[in-house]
């Protein structure tokens, strides 16, 4: 789909867990501590494995990087830009309101059980 889009466009997405999958997401304190030790040495950092869990999360924070997400790194490629929606903000996405729109359109003109009128006339 991406290379089917003109370029530059502009993507807007929802933070969905599909569209959300990150590269090289770093560990938090649910993780385990090996988890972390190899997280930690994969980017470049000296651990020492006798160090306690709270230890290694101090290194982590210090470690901070933006978060990265593979459907930005792919739209980027072909010339896109992605815009994520925040959160709990429906009223900035389009689907949305036109989904309303349908909903409202069904529950006024549908007297059968729902939605099946509507697809007569979405298509």
């Amino acid at each position: 789909m991406l290379t089917s889009l003109e370029e530059p466009s502009i993507i807007f997405i929802d933070n969905a867990p599909y569209h959300s999958r990150q590269i090289n997401k770093m560990p938090t304190q649910a993780n385990r501590k090996h988890e972390i030790i190899n997280w930690l040495r994969d980017n470049g950092e000296e651990v020492d494995e006798s160090l306690l869990k709270v230890e290694l999360l101090k290194i982590l924070k210090r470690k901070k990087q933006p978060k990265r997400y593979v459907i930005d790194e792919m739209a980027a490629e072909h010339g896109h830009t992605v815009v994520r929606i925040p959160p709990y903000h429906c009223q900035y996405n389009a689907v949305e309101l036109i989904w309303v729109q349908v909903k409202g359109h069904a529950a006024r003109n549908n007297t059968s059980p729902p939605f099946t009128a509507t697809k007569s006339w979405i298509y």
